[in-house]
């Protein structure tokens, strides 16, 4: 078994390699890998010293003092600005989790922007009446929810240590 500070210098080198192969991969084939939300999860993890779920745990990604989050993450493979305009993945409303981490990553799966929001405040401007794809997907646009008063606690790249985990414990 690995020690924690092991642990800790095998997960930064796997992330990194992860990273490298999600860009190759990206630029060859202009799709995704499909490892964004899982960096993101890492990311979050550090950043807000949180413990990230076992896998396949339905509803939330990670705790903290017997407070559950969900994480949602996006990548701006394009380097643009309309990469606000996209909308989030499907925030699971019924599942059991007290907070939302919006997790944004520019091309080079580094952070650039964490969000973090509570579920009550979430859950009521999801079903407020006016948007379809709001209140039936359950999901937002980036530029909205960024701006909409919503943010519990914002870090910006400027204010964030590298998003290679170091605090990440799974």
């Amino acid at each position: 078994l690995m020690t924690g500070s092991k642990m800790e210098q095998e997960l930064k080198s796997v992330v990194q390699l992860a990273k490298k192969a999600a860009i190759e991969y990206y630029k060859l084939t202009k799709k995704p890998l499909g490892i964004t939300g899982e960096i993101g999860e890492l990311i979050a993890a550090s950043e807000l010293d949180l413990e990230l779920a076992k896998p396949r745990t339905i509803g939330y990604d990670a705790e903290k003092e017997g407070i559950r989050y969900q994480i949602k993450t996006r990548a701006n493979h394009k380097k643009t600005k309309s990469f606000y305009n996209q909308r989030t993945s499907k925030i699971n409303i019924e599942a059991d989790w007290d907070k939302l981490v919006l997790v944004l990553l520019d091309d080079n799966y580094e952070l650039t922007e964490l969000a973090v929001f509570d579920k009550e405040k979430i859950t009521k401007e999801l079903q407020k009446p006016g948007s379809r794809a709001r209140s039936e997907t359950y999901c937002f646009i980036l530029s909205f929810i960024l701006v909409s008063g919503l943010v519990v606690s914002n870090y910006k790249r400027s204010s964030v240590s590298s998003s290679i985990p170091n605090k990440a414990r799974v």
